[in-house]
Protein backbone atom coordinates (compact mmCIF):
# COMPACT_ATOMS: atom_id res chain seq x y z
CA UNK A 1 0.00 0.00 0.00
CA UNK A 2 3.10 2.43 0.33
CA UNK A 3 4.12 4.10 -2.92
CA UNK A 4 6.55 6.47 -4.00
CA UNK A 5 4.23 9.41 -5.55
CA UNK A 6 6.86 11.72 -6.68
CA UNK A 7 10.79 12.35 -6.50
CA UNK A 8 12.54 15.42 -7.39
CA UNK A 9 15.73 16.09 -9.31
CA UNK A 10 18.33 15.86 -6.74
CA UNK A 11 17.06 12.48 -6.05
CA UNK A 12 17.12 11.22 -9.45
CA UNK A 13 20.87 12.28 -9.52
CA UNK A 14 21.26 10.17 -6.34
CA UNK A 15 19.98 7.08 -8.41
CA UNK A 16 21.76 8.32 -11.52
CA UNK A 17 18.31 8.11 -13.32
CA UNK A 18 16.56 10.31 -15.97
CA UNK A 19 12.97 9.57 -15.89
CA UNK A 20 10.94 9.82 -12.49
CA UNK A 21 8.91 6.90 -13.41
CA UNK A 22 11.54 4.03 -13.01
CA UNK A 23 11.76 5.33 -9.05
CA UNK A 24 7.92 5.50 -8.69
CA UNK A 25 5.72 2.75 -7.56
CA UNK A 26 7.23 -0.17 -5.83
CA UNK A 27 9.49 0.50 -2.82
CA UNK A 28 11.43 -2.61 -3.86
CA UNK A 29 13.22 -0.41 -6.61
CA UNK A 30 14.95 1.45 -3.60
CA UNK A 31 14.92 -0.74 -0.43
CA UNK A 32 16.35 -3.77 -0.79
CA UNK A 33 16.21 -7.12 2.00
CA UNK A 34 18.68 -5.17 4.81
CA UNK A 35 16.77 -1.92 4.08
CA UNK A 36 13.23 -3.38 4.86
CA UNK A 37 13.35 -3.28 8.67
CA UNK A 38 14.71 0.09 9.28
CA UNK A 39 11.67 1.28 6.64
CA UNK A 40 9.18 -0.62 8.75
CA UNK A 41 10.51 1.23 11.80
CA UNK A 42 9.88 4.55 10.45
CA UNK A 43 6.38 3.92 9.12
CA UNK A 44 5.97 2.26 13.07
CA UNK A 45 6.84 5.91 14.31
CA UNK A 46 4.72 7.99 12.21
CA UNK A 47 1.94 5.75 13.20
CA UNK A 48 3.00 6.06 16.43
CA UNK A 49 2.26 10.05 15.82
CA UNK A 50 5.69 11.09 15.55
CA UNK A 51 5.51 13.36 12.91
CA UNK A 52 8.60 14.29 12.28
CA UNK A 53 11.54 11.82 12.21
CA UNK A 54 15.63 11.88 11.54
CA UNK A 55 17.97 9.31 11.15
CA UNK A 56 20.39 7.45 8.93
CA UNK A 57 20.00 4.45 6.67
CA UNK A 58 20.75 3.09 2.91
CA UNK A 59 19.44 3.29 0.04
CA UNK A 60 20.32 0.94 -3.36
CA UNK A 61 20.71 2.12 -6.80
CA UNK A 62 19.80 0.47 -10.00
CA UNK A 63 22.84 -1.20 -10.09
CA UNK A 64 22.86 -2.50 -6.77
CA UNK A 65 25.50 0.31 -5.32
CA UNK A 66 24.43 1.19 -2.16
CA UNK A 67 24.38 4.64 -1.01
CA UNK A 68 24.48 5.98 2.84
CA UNK A 69 21.98 8.55 3.41
CA UNK A 70 20.34 11.37 5.86
CA UNK A 71 16.71 11.04 5.80
CA UNK A 72 13.90 13.68 7.17
CA UNK A 73 10.48 12.09 7.59
CA UNK A 74 7.45 14.66 8.10
CA UNK A 75 3.74 14.37 7.52
CA UNK A 76 2.60 17.30 4.95
CA UNK A 77 -0.07 18.91 7.06
CA UNK A 78 -3.41 18.24 7.09
CA UNK A 79 -2.64 14.64 6.29
CA UNK A 80 -2.04 14.05 9.67
CA UNK A 81 -5.14 12.32 10.53
CA UNK A 82 -4.92 9.58 7.24
CA UNK A 83 -1.18 9.90 6.62
CA UNK A 84 -1.79 9.78 2.66
CA UNK A 85 1.74 12.08 2.14
CA UNK A 86 4.58 12.10 3.80
CA UNK A 87 7.44 13.67 2.90
CA UNK A 88 11.06 12.01 2.84
CA UNK A 89 14.10 14.36 1.61
CA UNK A 90 17.46 12.58 1.89
CA UNK A 91 21.48 13.98 2.06
CA UNK A 92 23.55 11.49 0.53
CA UNK A 93 26.32 10.93 3.29
CA UNK A 94 27.97 8.08 2.05
CA UNK A 95 31.72 10.00 1.76
CA UNK A 96 30.80 11.30 5.51
CA UNK A 97 30.64 7.57 6.15
CA UNK A 98 33.57 5.90 4.56
CA UNK A 99 35.83 8.85 6.42
CA UNK A 100 34.24 7.81 9.31
CA UNK A 101 35.23 4.33 8.97
CA UNK A 102 38.34 5.15 7.54
CA UNK A 103 38.93 6.74 10.79
CA UNK A 104 37.49 3.82 12.98
CA UNK A 105 39.18 1.71 11.50
CA UNK A 106 42.56 3.80 11.86
CA UNK A 107 41.71 4.23 16.00
CA UNK A 108 40.78 0.59 16.10
CA UNK A 109 45.13 -0.02 14.83
CA UNK A 110 46.16 2.33 16.74
CA UNK A 111 44.48 1.41 20.08
CA UNK A 112 45.63 -1.93 18.89
CA UNK A 113 49.28 -1.32 18.70
CA UNK A 114 48.71 0.34 21.71
CA UNK A 115 47.74 -2.20 23.73
CA UNK A 116 50.53 -4.28 22.61
CA UNK A 117 52.81 -1.91 24.33
CA UNK A 118 54.97 -3.15 27.12
CA UNK A 119 53.26 -0.81 29.55
CA UNK A 120 50.19 1.23 30.34
CA UNK A 121 49.41 4.24 27.59
CA UNK A 122 47.61 6.85 29.10
CA UNK A 123 46.18 10.03 28.15
CA UNK A 124 44.26 12.50 31.49
CA UNK A 125 43.74 16.14 32.34
CA UNK A 126 46.58 18.27 33.67
CA UNK A 127 44.18 20.03 35.98
CA UNK A 128 42.68 17.31 37.97
CA UNK A 129 44.59 14.14 37.06
CA UNK A 130 41.06 13.07 35.94
CA UNK A 131 42.16 10.34 33.28
CA UNK A 132 40.57 10.24 30.12
CA UNK A 133 42.33 7.29 27.88
CA UNK A 134 44.11 4.54 29.44
CA UNK A 135 45.27 1.42 27.33
CA UNK A 136 43.86 -2.22 27.91
CA UNK A 137 47.71 -3.47 29.15
CA UNK A 138 46.19 -1.84 32.91
CA UNK A 139 44.70 -5.08 33.61
CA UNK A 140 47.58 -7.02 33.21
CA UNK A 141 50.05 -4.94 35.32
CA UNK A 142 47.97 -2.82 37.66
CA UNK A 143 44.66 -6.26 37.65
CA UNK A 144 42.09 -3.32 37.01
CA UNK A 145 40.40 -2.93 33.91
CA UNK A 146 40.70 0.45 31.72
CA UNK A 147 36.81 0.34 32.51
CA UNK A 148 37.02 0.17 36.09
CA UNK A 149 40.17 3.00 35.94
CA UNK A 150 37.85 5.50 33.94
CA UNK A 151 34.87 5.30 35.84
CA UNK A 152 36.31 6.82 39.10
CA UNK A 153 37.90 10.30 38.10
CA UNK A 154 40.23 10.10 41.37
CA UNK A 155 41.35 6.37 40.51
CA UNK A 156 44.82 7.27 40.07
CA UNK A 157 45.87 9.52 42.91
CA UNK A 158 43.80 6.63 45.38
CA UNK A 159 45.75 3.62 44.15
CA UNK A 160 49.33 5.39 44.34
CA UNK A 161 50.99 4.32 47.29
CA UNK A 162 50.52 6.65 50.32
CA UNK A 163 53.88 6.75 50.97
CA UNK A 164 54.72 8.57 47.57
CA UNK A 165 51.47 9.82 47.14
CA UNK A 166 52.25 13.48 48.38
CA UNK A 167 55.62 13.93 46.67
CA UNK A 168 54.54 12.20 43.62
CA UNK A 169 51.41 14.69 42.99
CA UNK A 170 53.50 17.69 44.28
CA UNK A 171 55.72 16.51 41.53
CA UNK A 172 53.42 16.31 38.64
CA UNK A 173 52.01 19.72 39.39
CA UNK A 174 55.09 21.61 39.20
CA UNK A 175 56.10 20.00 35.90
CA UNK A 176 52.73 20.29 34.27
CA UNK A 177 52.68 24.18 35.68
CA UNK A 178 56.49 24.73 33.78
CA UNK A 179 55.14 22.92 30.68
CA UNK A 180 57.67 20.23 30.86
CA UNK A 181 58.30 17.00 30.44
CA UNK A 182 59.19 14.70 32.98
CA UNK A 183 59.54 11.16 33.96
CA UNK A 184 59.52 9.54 38.03
CA UNK A 185 59.46 6.45 39.54
CA UNK A 186 56.87 5.50 41.96
CA UNK A 187 54.77 3.01 43.42
CA UNK A 188 50.86 2.00 43.05
CA UNK A 189 48.52 -0.73 44.74
CA UNK A 190 47.31 -3.73 42.59
CA UNK A 191 44.02 -4.80 42.70
CA UNK A 192 45.45 -7.69 44.92
CA UNK A 193 46.80 -5.61 47.25
CA UNK A 194 50.73 -5.82 45.70
CA UNK A 195 52.91 -3.22 45.17
CA UNK A 196 53.69 -2.37 41.99
CA UNK A 197 56.74 -0.20 40.83
CA UNK A 198 56.28 2.31 37.90
CA UNK A 199 58.37 4.65 35.85
CA UNK A 200 55.76 7.07 34.39
CA UNK A 201 57.15 8.70 31.46
CA UNK A 202 55.13 11.95 30.56
CA UNK A 203 54.85 14.86 27.98
CA UNK A 204 52.66 18.25 28.33
CA UNK A 205 50.82 18.84 25.56
CA UNK A 206 50.34 23.00 25.57
CA UNK A 207 48.36 24.80 23.15
CA UNK A 208 48.74 28.67 23.02
CA UNK A 209 51.13 28.24 26.13
CA UNK A 210 48.77 26.54 28.24
CA UNK A 211 48.72 22.85 29.12
CA UNK A 212 45.63 21.43 27.41
CA UNK A 213 46.52 17.76 28.03
CA UNK A 214 48.82 15.12 29.33
CA UNK A 215 50.02 11.91 27.60
CA UNK A 216 52.21 9.41 29.04
CA UNK A 217 53.17 5.62 29.35
CA UNK A 218 53.36 3.78 32.61
CA UNK A 219 55.95 0.70 32.59
CA UNK A 220 56.31 -1.80 35.05
CA UNK A 221 60.01 -1.84 37.15
CA UNK A 222 59.14 -3.58 39.59
CA UNK A 223 61.93 -6.47 39.43
CA UNK A 224 64.66 -3.99 38.16
CA UNK A 225 63.82 -2.04 41.28
CA UNK A 226 63.88 -4.77 43.90
CA UNK A 227 66.67 -5.93 41.95
CA UNK A 228 68.01 -2.69 42.84
CA UNK A 229 67.02 -2.62 46.18
CA UNK A 230 68.52 -5.60 46.83
CA UNK A 231 71.85 -4.45 45.54
CA UNK A 232 71.68 -1.54 47.34
CA UNK A 233 70.64 -3.78 50.32
CA UNK A 234 73.88 -5.82 49.74
CA UNK A 235 75.57 -2.95 49.65
CA UNK A 236 74.78 -1.35 52.83
CA UNK A 237 75.59 -4.86 54.56
CA UNK A 238 79.05 -4.72 52.64
CA UNK A 239 79.58 -1.46 53.60
CA UNK A 240 78.82 -2.17 57.13
CA UNK A 241 80.85 -5.32 57.37
CA UNK A 242 83.90 -3.61 56.36
CA UNK A 243 83.27 -1.04 58.63
CA UNK A 244 82.94 -3.38 61.21
CA UNK A 245 86.41 -5.63 59.87
CA UNK A 246 88.20 -2.34 60.30
CA UNK A 247 86.75 -2.22 63.99
CA UNK A 248 87.82 -5.33 64.57
CA UNK A 249 91.01 -4.83 63.22
CA UNK A 250 91.88 -2.16 64.98
CA UNK A 251 90.38 -4.00 68.76
CA UNK A 252 93.11 -6.96 67.34
CA UNK A 253 95.78 -4.75 66.97
CA UNK A 254 95.45 -2.56 69.99
CA UNK A 255 94.71 -5.40 72.73
CA UNK A 256 96.81 -7.76 71.52
CA UNK A 257 99.43 -5.75 71.11
CA UNK A 258 98.98 -3.92 74.53
CA UNK A 259 98.88 -8.10 76.26
CA UNK A 260 102.58 -8.70 73.83
CA UNK A 261 103.74 -5.66 74.79
CA UNK A 262 103.47 -6.33 78.85
CA UNK A 263 104.59 -9.89 78.20
CA UNK A 264 108.03 -8.94 76.36
CA UNK A 265 108.39 -6.09 79.41
CA UNK A 266 107.77 -8.58 82.21
CA UNK A 267 110.05 -11.11 80.17
CA UNK A 268 113.23 -8.90 80.46
CA UNK A 269 112.46 -7.99 84.14
CA UNK A 270 112.20 -11.87 84.93
CA UNK A 271 115.60 -12.55 83.39
CA UNK A 272 117.68 -9.54 85.45
CA UNK A 273 115.80 -11.19 89.03
CA UNK A 274 117.88 -12.37 91.41
CA UNK A 275 115.35 -12.80 94.42
CA UNK A 276 113.24 -15.84 94.37
CA UNK A 277 110.09 -13.74 96.00
CA UNK A 278 110.16 -11.07 93.05
CA UNK A 279 110.50 -13.65 90.13
CA UNK A 280 107.61 -15.25 92.15
CA UNK A 281 105.36 -12.27 91.80
CA UNK A 282 106.76 -11.39 88.27
CA UNK A 283 105.51 -14.86 87.01
CA UNK A 284 102.23 -14.27 89.17
CA UNK A 285 101.47 -11.11 86.74
CA UNK A 286 102.60 -13.27 83.28
CA UNK A 287 99.85 -15.30 84.17
CA UNK A 288 97.56 -12.86 84.75
CA UNK A 289 98.51 -11.23 81.78
CA UNK A 290 98.23 -15.02 79.92
CA UNK A 291 94.53 -15.10 81.69
CA UNK A 292 93.64 -12.10 80.24
CA UNK A 293 94.89 -12.79 76.97
CA UNK A 294 93.31 -15.98 76.37
CA UNK A 295 90.23 -14.12 77.77
CA UNK A 296 90.44 -11.66 74.70
CA UNK A 297 90.66 -14.20 72.29
CA UNK A 298 87.80 -16.07 73.66
CA UNK A 299 86.05 -12.32 73.08
CA UNK A 300 87.54 -12.02 69.56
CA UNK A 301 86.67 -15.62 68.51
CA UNK A 302 82.77 -14.84 69.96
CA UNK A 303 82.45 -11.65 68.22
CA UNK A 304 84.36 -13.46 64.98
CA UNK A 305 81.64 -16.20 64.97
CA UNK A 306 79.12 -13.26 65.06
CA UNK A 307 80.16 -11.61 62.24
CA UNK A 308 80.94 -14.72 60.02
CA UNK A 309 77.65 -17.06 60.61
CA UNK A 310 76.14 -16.52 56.73
CA UNK A 311 73.01 -17.40 58.31
CA UNK A 312 71.65 -17.54 61.77
CA UNK A 313 69.67 -19.83 62.67
CA UNK A 314 65.95 -19.13 63.81
CA UNK A 315 62.79 -20.25 66.02
CA UNK A 316 59.55 -19.07 66.92
CA UNK A 317 60.28 -18.80 70.30
CA UNK A 318 58.10 -17.78 73.61
CA UNK A 319 59.40 -14.09 74.64
CA UNK A 320 58.00 -14.28 77.55
CA UNK A 321 59.71 -18.15 78.19
CA UNK A 322 62.64 -16.80 77.94
CA UNK A 323 62.30 -13.97 80.12
CA UNK A 324 61.55 -16.12 83.03
CA UNK A 325 64.29 -18.61 81.96
CA UNK A 326 66.61 -15.32 82.42
CA UNK A 327 65.37 -15.01 85.80
CA UNK A 328 65.74 -18.34 87.10
CA UNK A 329 69.55 -17.96 86.04
CA UNK A 330 70.03 -14.50 87.82
CA UNK A 331 67.69 -15.70 90.90
CA UNK A 332 70.35 -15.58 93.68
CA UNK A 333 71.49 -11.92 92.03
CA UNK A 334 68.02 -11.03 92.07
CA UNK A 335 67.55 -12.30 95.39
CA UNK A 336 70.57 -10.74 96.91
CA UNK A 337 70.36 -7.41 95.92
CA UNK A 338 66.49 -7.33 96.57
CA UNK A 339 65.73 -6.33 92.29
CA UNK A 340 61.90 -6.14 92.00
CA UNK A 341 61.64 -7.18 88.68
CA UNK A 342 58.44 -5.68 86.46
CA UNK A 343 56.79 -7.44 83.82
CA UNK A 344 54.75 -6.14 80.61
CA UNK A 345 55.55 -9.11 78.26
CA UNK A 346 52.07 -10.67 77.44
CA UNK A 347 52.33 -14.62 77.81
CA UNK A 348 51.67 -15.75 74.21
CA UNK A 349 54.05 -13.41 72.22
CA UNK A 350 55.74 -15.69 69.80
CA UNK A 351 59.37 -14.00 68.10
CA UNK A 352 60.97 -15.77 65.55
CA UNK A 353 64.86 -15.34 66.64
CA UNK A 354 67.92 -17.17 67.72
CA UNK A 355 67.98 -18.47 70.94
CA UNK A 356 71.28 -18.17 71.90
CA UNK A 357 71.44 -14.42 71.26
CA UNK A 358 67.98 -13.95 72.75
CA UNK A 359 69.40 -15.62 75.83
CA UNK A 360 72.52 -13.45 75.76
CA UNK A 361 70.94 -10.05 75.28
CA UNK A 362 68.48 -10.70 77.87
CA UNK A 363 70.71 -12.22 80.23
CA UNK A 364 73.33 -9.05 79.55
CA UNK A 365 70.76 -6.14 79.79
CA UNK A 366 69.39 -7.68 83.56
CA UNK A 367 73.32 -8.41 84.59
CA UNK A 368 74.34 -4.83 83.66
CA UNK A 369 71.04 -3.68 85.43
CA UNK A 370 72.03 -5.29 88.90
CA UNK A 371 75.88 -4.80 88.32
CA UNK A 372 74.84 -0.81 87.70
CA UNK A 373 71.97 -0.11 90.36
CA UNK A 374 71.57 2.84 92.30
CA UNK A 375 72.92 2.47 96.38
CA UNK A 376 70.24 5.02 97.40
CA UNK A 377 67.37 2.94 96.36
CA UNK A 378 65.89 -0.38 95.67
CA UNK A 379 66.63 -1.61 92.28
CA UNK A 380 63.06 -1.81 89.53
CA UNK A 381 63.65 -3.58 86.18
CA UNK A 382 60.84 -3.36 83.79
CA UNK A 383 60.57 -5.07 80.86
CA UNK A 384 57.87 -4.15 78.25
CA UNK A 385 56.52 -5.24 74.78
CA UNK A 386 55.33 -2.95 72.37
CA UNK A 387 54.62 -2.56 68.60
CA UNK A 388 56.29 0.25 66.36
CA UNK A 389 55.41 0.24 62.65
CA UNK A 390 54.67 -3.54 62.75
CA UNK A 391 57.66 -4.95 64.54
CA UNK A 392 58.12 -6.05 68.05
CA UNK A 393 60.46 -3.72 70.24
CA UNK A 394 61.19 -4.82 73.52
CA UNK A 395 62.09 -1.92 76.18
CA UNK A 396 64.38 -2.60 79.45
CA UNK A 397 64.29 -0.18 81.48
CA UNK A 398 65.76 0.63 85.26
CA UNK A 399 66.31 3.40 88.24
CA UNK A 400 69.88 2.71 88.62
CA UNK A 401 73.25 4.83 88.37
CA UNK A 402 72.33 5.77 84.43
CA UNK A 403 75.00 7.09 81.80
CA UNK A 404 75.94 10.16 80.98
CA UNK A 405 75.26 10.01 77.03
CA UNK A 406 76.54 13.52 76.28
CA UNK A 407 79.65 12.21 77.16
CA UNK A 408 80.13 8.79 76.02
CA UNK A 409 77.21 8.67 73.48
CA UNK A 410 79.90 8.08 70.49
CA UNK A 411 81.51 5.27 73.02
CA UNK A 412 78.29 3.25 74.77
CA UNK A 413 78.34 0.26 72.72
CA UNK A 414 82.60 -0.14 71.76
CA UNK A 415 84.37 -3.38 72.96
CA UNK A 416 86.09 -2.75 77.05
CA UNK A 417 84.27 0.29 77.19
CA UNK A 418 82.84 0.95 81.09
CA UNK A 419 81.47 4.00 82.41
CA UNK A 420 81.14 3.39 86.38
CA UNK A 421 84.36 2.24 88.63
CA UNK A 422 82.93 -1.17 89.02
CA UNK A 423 85.18 -4.02 89.96
CA UNK A 424 83.52 -6.43 87.79
CA UNK A 425 83.16 -3.92 84.69
CA UNK A 426 84.58 -5.62 81.85
CA UNK A 427 82.86 -3.22 78.76
CA UNK A 428 82.54 -6.59 76.09
CA UNK A 429 78.57 -7.12 77.56
CA UNK A 430 77.08 -4.41 75.12
CA UNK A 431 79.42 -4.46 72.38
CA UNK A 432 78.39 -8.26 72.14
CA UNK A 433 74.52 -7.87 72.87
CA UNK A 434 74.47 -5.06 69.82
CA UNK A 435 76.83 -7.05 67.53
CA UNK A 436 74.07 -9.88 67.76
CA UNK A 437 70.71 -7.74 67.69
CA UNK A 438 72.00 -5.67 64.50
CA UNK A 439 73.31 -9.42 63.51
CA UNK A 440 69.39 -11.03 63.34
CA UNK A 441 68.48 -6.98 61.36
CA UNK A 442 67.70 -5.35 64.61
CA UNK A 443 69.02 -2.23 66.60
CA UNK A 444 69.12 -0.60 69.92
CA UNK A 445 68.28 2.70 70.89
CA UNK A 446 69.22 4.06 74.53
CA UNK A 447 67.73 6.85 76.45
CA UNK A 448 69.30 7.30 79.97
CA UNK A 449 69.95 10.04 82.88
CA UNK A 450 72.54 10.04 85.41
CA UNK A 451 71.18 9.73 88.78
CA UNK A 452 67.68 8.30 87.30
CA UNK A 453 68.19 4.95 85.33
CA UNK A 454 68.55 3.73 81.70
CA UNK A 455 66.21 2.34 79.39
CA UNK A 456 67.40 0.28 76.64
CA UNK A 457 65.07 -0.29 73.46
CA UNK A 458 65.59 -3.60 71.38
CA UNK A 459 63.82 -3.68 68.20
CA UNK A 460 63.40 -7.15 67.08
CA UNK A 461 63.98 -7.75 62.69
CA UNK A 462 62.14 -11.26 62.68
CA UNK A 463 62.25 -11.32 58.50
CA UNK A 464 64.36 -14.75 57.38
Amino acid sequence: MVKVIDVNNMCLALHSVKDKNILKGKLSTIFDEEGIPIFTKQLIAITQRQNHITGDSQVRLLDNEHRHIHFRWSVVPEYEGTLERVLVSTEDITERKNSEEVILKSQQKIESLINTIDGIVWEGDPNTYDFTFISRKVEDILGYTPEEWLDSPSFWINHVHPDDREWVIEYFSRYTYEKRQHDSEYRMIRKDGEIVWLRDIVSVVVENDIAVNLRGIMIDITKAKMAELELKKTLDIVSEQNSRLLNFAHIVSHNLRSHAGNFTMLLDLVDDIQDSGEREETLQHLRTISNDLTQTIEHLNELVNIHTEIKIARENLNLHEFFQRTLNVLSEKINKHDVKIISLIPDDVQINYNPAYLESILLNFTTNAIKYSHPDRRLEITYQLTYEKGKKVLTISDNGLGIDLEKYKDSLFGMYKTFHQHPDSRGIGLFITKNQVEAMGGKIEVKSKVGEGTAFKIYFNEKV
